[in-house]
């Protein structure tokens, strides 16, 4: 007993393990077992087990000899067949990804059009609007500025007049009379409003 466990190697690996997704689903197909195009190895390995099939009715073993430290050990791995090189096939696959290239090439070089042509698009409405801009302002200093409209320093509102007091130099508060302020007014400033 003790020869044939040194023969084999020990991979914690299980056998479903070593099956590839893509080695499940030509089973699956070969079983005669309907499988979404989309599923995961591991929805596919639960099937199987679900309907008590082994891994080798999914795909033959093989004994393949793998080497160890202590010599060359025979595990059993699943039998995988090599791809044949096409030439031909190699250069559609080229063709085909310089197409996608080219597509993706002339998309964005249509995306960069539109994007010029909306900027286009934009300055035109800037321009417009600065021309109407001007206009509206042309006819603005064409118009006579308003008259203006006399103040009645008895009326206007305290802060107002206080701040004219101030300005020529004099104090005023709500407690005070205006008439002294006024008359200061009247005869040193224009008293009319110029805002």
């Amino acid at each position: 007993m003790s020869q044939i466990s040194q023969l084999v190697a020990n991979n914690p690996q299980t056998a479903w393990d070593r099956v590839t997704r893509r080695q499940c689903f030509r089973g699956a197909q070969r079983l005669g077992i309907k499988v979404d195009a989309g599923a995961k190895h591991s929805e596919m390995v639960g099937l199987f087990v679900s309907q008590g099939i082994t891994p080798n009715q999914v795909v033959n073993f093989v004994p393949v000899v793998k080497k160890t430290p202590n010599g060359d050990k025979i595990e059993m791995y699943p039998e995988s067949k090599e791809r044949v090189y096409s030439e031909r096939k190699e250069h559609q696959r080229m063709e085909e990804f310089e197409k996608r290239i080219q597509a993706g090439m002339d998309a964005d070089k249509k995306a960069k059009e539109a994007q010029n042509i909306d900027i286009t698009s934009l300055k035109t409405d800037i321009d417009e609007l600065k021309t109407m801009f001007n206009q509206v302002l042309a006819s603005l200093k064409d118009q006579k500025p308003q008259e203006s409209i006399p103040i009645d320093l008895k009326t206007i509102h305290w802060k107002r007049f206080q701040k004219m007091a101030k300005d020529i130099g004099e104090t005023w508060t709500t407690k005070d009379p205006r008439e002294p302020i006024i008359e200061r007014l009247e005869h040193g400033k224009d008293t009319t409003d110029r805002s």
